[in-house]
């Protein structure tokens, strides 16, 4: 009869093969996958943690993001009154050579309709300036979710360059300062010599200046803008690269600590099967002396 206590140490060595079996399996999975935490069970702490973290890179990367996109409307506003900008500089330059008392009606004429052209490009733009169906020249605000957590918004105010106030580029209220009515004095001069447009002229000019200094207040109050949403999104992108180390310590693998891990199992594996082959045959020795002849 087989010595029980021998019995007893096959069970054992049976079971750590079970157990080393297991770590293999779990190392390899880690291994392949990268991650130390692959199911809820290997880190019941860990894996609330990771979601967590996941759930935070995620707002804050959708928040960058946004930011972003608002950046891009208000590029997009700067760059629709950049154009206004130089066809009101034009207008300028327009009004300062009607100023010549040696033009002839012909070329004062040429002026005219040149002006025309610069005010109703300066329509078209103020008219067609848009980002995503949004108009962006002419006034009202736009709110954004700037942040990763509720109430994290901010509100971008957009110009109001058509208005009848002191921000209005085409009509601003001040008299010989209003851009659309001295436009349409200048131009309404019939038949114009230089003495019959002089006036309108030297109105023209004083209008056109004062367009070009307020297109330039706006530019700013949008350069503003995007320098502020600017650096709210370096803050979102260094806020998710650190989040993302806090989640890689948790949730990923020590790849070489883990090729260790695989080693060590394996080879303890392949022990216990090669103790276990010398209990086997040591079994059948026994067996082989009590049989027969």
């Amino acid at each position: 009869m087989i010595d029980p206590i021998s019995s007893g140490a096959v069970f054992s060595i049976l079971r750590n093969i079970q157990i080393q079996s297991a770590h293999i399996a779990q190392s390899s999975e880690r291994l392949s996958s990268g991650f130390r935490i692959n199911h809820a069970s290997d880190d019941p702490a860990g894996i609330f943690m990771v979601q967590s973290f996941l759930s935070q890179i995620g707002g804050l990367d959708s928040a960058a993001r946004n930011n972003q996109i608002g950046i891009s409307m208000l590029q997009s506003g700067e760059a629709g009154l950049s154009g206004i900008q130089d066809l009101v500089s034009d207008i300028k330059t327009q009004s300062i050579a009607a100023q010549n008392g040696s033009l002839s009606t012909e070329q004062l004429q040429a002026i005219q309709q040149q002006v025309t052209s610069d005010f109703n490009g300066i329509n078209s733009i103020l008219s067609d300036t848009t980002f995503n169906g949004q108009l962006l020249l002419q006034g009202g605000s736009v709110t954004i979710q700037t942040g990763p957590n509720a109430g994290q918004t901010t509100t971008l105010n957009l110009p109001d360059a058509t208005s009848n106030g002191p921000n209005g580029i085409l009509s601003n209220g001040a008299g010989q300062s209003d851009l659309a009515n001295m436009e349409a004095a200048f131009v309404g001069v019939m038949n114009p010599t230089p003495a019959s447009i002089a006036a309108a002229a030297a109105n023209l000019q004083t209008a056109a200046t004062s367009a070009f200094d307020l297109v330039g207040v706006q530019v700013s109050s949008l350069a503003g803008g995007e320098n502020a949403l600017s650096a709210q999104v370096s803050v979102l992108n260094t806020t998710s690269d650190a989040t993302q180390g806090a989640l890689s310590v948790i949730r990923d693998a020590d790849i070489a600590a883990e090729a260790v891990k695989l080693s060590r199992a394996q080879l303890l594996q392949q022990a216990g099967f090669a103790v276990l082959s010398m209990f086997n045959l040591q079994g059948s020795q026994v067996l082989k002396l009590l049989s027969p002849g």
